[in-house]
Formats: C-alpha cells, sequence, structure tokens
C-alpha cells in the first residue's frame, strides 16, 4: 500500500501580513510563515472578551488532577491490555510519525514490552501529564480543493505526531465514544463520525422528511452551517514545526487547538456542536443564534425560519390577543411587519346562505342565493376580503378560513370553479402580500369566535350585502336535481 503523496509546495508563494502582500521566494521562509500563518489560527485573538473571560474562569476553576482521583467512573478505569490489542491490530498505517517509531515496530513487541508501555500509558492517564515530545507536531501544508496554490492561506495542516501518542489517543476515543453513546449523550440527529448515524444515513433521513413534506402540500427547510474556523479547546500540542520540501521550520507555540488528523478531534468536535440547540427554548433565540454579522444562515434562510416558528404563532393567536388594547398590541409591533388579518365564514339554512368576514371590530356580511353551497359561500367570502384589503393602505393581509376545501381549490393553477379563478386572478395583480391560514372550526369555537353565528346572522341581516349570482356548480346541481 501506498502512502500519500503530498503535493509539492511551490517556490513562490505569497502570503499577507499586516494588510500587506508578501512574496516569499525562499523555502526557509515559506515553511516559517506557513508556522506563523497556522500559529495565527490557533491564537488566543480570536477569542472574543466574553469568551476569553469565560474560559479563563473555567480554567481557574477546574482542576483535572483532583478531578481523575475523585471520579471513580468505569470510563476513568486504568486501561488494559486488551484495549491496547484491540486498537493497535487497527493501525494500519505506515507513517513511523516524526520520532521513526511505526505502528509495524510496534507490534512486533513482545507481550513483556506491551505491558510496559500500558504501564506508561496508566501513569499518563493517572496523572493527566504528556511527555514533553508527544506535544510537538511536524505539520505537513495540504493544497485545499480548487484553492490558489500561490497562496499560503490556501492550505491547511495534516499533523505528524508521535506514533505511541496516537496509540494512546485511540484508546482514550474508543472509552469516550462508548461513553458518549452508552449513555445517550449525542442528540438522535447528530449525523457523521458515528456508527449507524452516517451522513449517508442523514441523507436518506432528510430525502425522506423531503419526500413526506412535498406529499402534505408544505414547504422543507433546511439550514446549512459552515464552520470556516474551530477550534477545540484542547492543551495537547504546543509547539509545531511546519515541514516544506524537507525543509523545517522554527519550532513555533501553539496556544489552541487539536493536530488536524488527531484522532480524538472529531469526537470532541461532535461533542462541541452537539448541544448548539439545547439552550435555545424560544424560536426567536434560534434566529440570533443563526444569525450574525460575519456567519450564520442566508437571509432567505432565516426568512422561512421567521415565518415558521415565530410569524405562524403570532397570527394563529391573534383572535386571542385582538381584544387587548392599543397600546399593548403596539409590543408585537418590532417583532414583525404590520398587518390585517380577516376571518371568514359561512352558514346555511333553508332561507339562504350567508358568509362574513371579521377584521378586528369591522365586518362585512353578505346574503346568497338558497341555492348556494357552504363551498361557495366561503369562496366568496374569501374574494370579497381580499377586495376589502386591497381597498385599504396596508402590506399584508392575513385570511383565516376553516374551509380546507375553500383554501385547496387556490393552490390549483387552474381552479374548476369561477371565483377562484377571480381570486388568482385578482392576487396575482396586487402589491401587497395576500396569506391564507386554515384553522379548524373546533377551534374557533373553543376560542369564543363567533363567525358562524355571524354568518347565520347574514342570512336574514339588513346590513347584509345581497349577492344573487350562482356557479356554474351550484346551476348544475340544482339542474341535476330537476331532472331526478
Amino acid at each position: 500500500m501506498f502512502g500519500i503523496k503530498y503535493q509539492h509546495i511551490p517556490n513562490t508563494l505569497h502570503y499577507e501580513h499586516e494588510n500587506t502582500q508578501v512574496e516569499l521566494l525562499s523555502t526557509c521562509d515559506i515553511a516559517h510563515s506557513f508556522a506563523k500563518y497556522f500559529q495565527s489560527n490557533s491564537s488566543n485573538s480570536n477569542f472574543d472578551n466574553d469568551f476569553a473571560i469565560y474560559r479563563k474562569a473555567k480554567g481557574e476553576s477546574f482542576n483535572i488532577n483532583s478531578y481523575i482521583h475523585s471520579n471513580n467512573n468505569e470510563y476513568n478505569l486504568p486501561l488494559t491490555i486488551r484495549e491496547l490489542h484491540s486498537e493497535l491490530r487497527n493501525c494500519t498505517s505506515k507513517s513511523p510519525g516524526f520520532v521513526d517509531i511505526s505502528y509495524t515496530f510496534i507490534k512486533s513487541l513482545s507481550e513483556f514490552a506491551l505491558i510496559k508501555i500500558l504501564t506508561i500509558y496508566n501513569l499518563i492517564w493517572a496523572h493527566g501529564i504528556l511527555p514533553i515530545k508527544w506535544r510537538h507536531a511536524i505539520v505537513i501544508p495540504i493544497l485545499k480543493a480548487d484553492k490558489n496554490k500561490f497562496e499560503i492561506n490556501s492550505y491547511r495542516p495534516i499533523s505528524l505526531t508521535c506514533t505511541l501518542c496516537k496509540l494512546l489517543e485511540k484508546m482514550v476515543n474508543k472509552r469516550l465514544v462508548w461513553y458518549l453513546e452508552t449513555s445517550h449523550k449525542f442528540i438522535k440527529q447528530q449525523y457523521g463520525f458515528r456508527r449507524y448515524h452516517s451522513t449517508q444515513d442523514f441523507l436518506a433521513t432528510l430525502h425522506t422528511h423531503i419526500s413526506k413534506s412535498i406529499k402534505k402540500n408544505n414547504t422543507p427547510s433546511l439550514t446549512p452551517l459552515t464552520w470556516k474556523k474551530l477550534m477545540i479547546w484542547s492543551g495537547k500540542i504546543e509547539t509545531i514545526q511546519v515541514k516544506v520540501n524537507n525543509i523545517f521550520s522554527e519550532h513555533t507555540a501553539i496556544e489552541n487547538g487539536l493536530p488536524h488528523g488527531s484522532i480524538i478531534s472529531v469526537t470532541l468536535f461532535l461533542v462541541a456542536i452537539n448541544a448548539i440547540f439545547s439552550d435555545i427554548q424560544k424560536p426567536m433565540k434560534i434566529i440570533k443564534t443563526l444569525s450574525h454579522l460575519t456567519w450564520g444562515a442566508e437571509k432567505d434562510s432565516l426568512l422561512l425560519i421567521y415565518k415558521a416558528l415565530i410569524l405562524s404563532r403570532i397570527d394563529y393567536g391573534f383572535i386571542i390577543y385582538n381584544s387587548a388594547k392599543p397600546n399593548i398590541k403596539q409590543i408585537l409591533n418590532p417583532i414583525h411587519n404590520q398587518a390585517i388579518r380577516l376571518a371568514i365564514d359561512a352558514s346555511k339554512n333553508i332561507n339562504g346562505a350567508g358568509s362574513v368576514f371579521i377584521s378586528g371590530a369591522f365586518k362585512r356580511l353578505f346574503k346568497l342565493p338558497t341555492e348556494t353551497s357552504i363551498f361557495t359561500a366561503e369562496i366568496v367570502a374569501i374574494k370579497e376580503a381580499i377586495i376589502y384589503a386591497e381597498s385599504i393602505p396596508i402590506n399584508k393581509a392575513l385570511i383565516i378560513s376553516d374551509s380546507l376545501s375553500a383554501l385547496t381549490s387556490l393552490l390549483s393553477i387552474n381552479p374548476s370553479n369561477e371565483i377562484s379563478q377571480q381570486i388568482l386572478n385578482i392576487t396575482s395583480e396586487l402589491n401587497n402580500i395576500i396569506e391564507f391560514m386554515w384553522v379548524p372550526i373546533l377551534i374557533l369555537a373553543l376560542l369564543g369566535m363567533k363567525n358562524d353565528l355571524l354568518a347565520n346572522q347574514a342570512i336574514s341581516s339588513l346590513e347584509s350585502t345581497e349577492i344573487k349570482s350562482l356557479l356554474y356548480k351550484d346551476l348544475l346541481r340544482i339542474g341535476n336535481k330537476i331532472a331526478l
């Protein structure tokens, strides 16, 4: 098996230093500049002041030695020879690390020698102190995909560390993963680098979710988050040397982070992002978490999340708080743009059919012919509500109905009834936004809405506007009854 063939780094590179573009011509300067660049990525200066204060307080309050000696959980027990053999069998890399001790050499050691190594491991495990050599790494710059090979920031670091250290790291990581999985510390939506939770499992789950949403005429949304730079707070590596074309940089101090390519870094990354939404109790906090001046979700994604989590609740609950004083309702204005809300309903009895739409204290009643169906009465109320919304100076109108069939008819590009077609024509030419919401009649009744009573009154009320026309389907139904 062939090892990784690292790409040759050009003899000339560019490096931005203090807002000045510097041209590097010698291999020694290139190696040194790489070291400084990687050092800057791990610098404490990347932390904002609040986190720096938090980190300092945490560091001062946490004593690793007292924690180890007072914690007798199973995952803190001494490492065993069985664990050593298990992880050593999985070590297939031929790289000897920077101390020239390969896994092949370690595998050929006698049982007595392996027990001695295990004793050293358990001393490190018990006291939390690593040998100085193990805190050093040789870094190889690797060009990122589709990046300019003449720019230093186009490269990512791959660290070569001591194989004895990596073997211990594998054993610790195996325990850590076992504890996290058996204790159900990971949320079920956490995919990637987990057994039975691969990225392909996520794609399959996402595909299923999208398919179900499409069948229900819903719009699924996905918010991608990308980390340009993420440092796991750790003190494992203290110094690095960058190797460029067999030339090494000077020893360079690293303030934070695990080496790229570290076994345990993947697990710690999963831990770091696992609770990203765990402290978010309110939808508005989700928006705040996903938005930032320099990072976060795109505007369109934030708008979709806002409509789904915040605007839907405000619009749905207006029938409860609509009776509040104006100065109280004014509190909602900073949360979302002002919009008029119109609730509609229809009723039918032997004397005829009636429909109504209500917006706050304003209401309008309509009387329709006896032959009119409930569906027609509902769709008429929707049309009249839209016409009313068009006549007043607003940016948005929300129309609420308990008739799912009437609202569903508006989803068709070519509705089968005339009024639905007229509604689509009207809304296509409007400057303001018209949105629709279906609310079950039971919910309206529980919330004390009087729409059904007003719709029934509209049949005989003198305030009602009389509409004498009938839909083609209503006429057809009358004709079929006469023919029978």
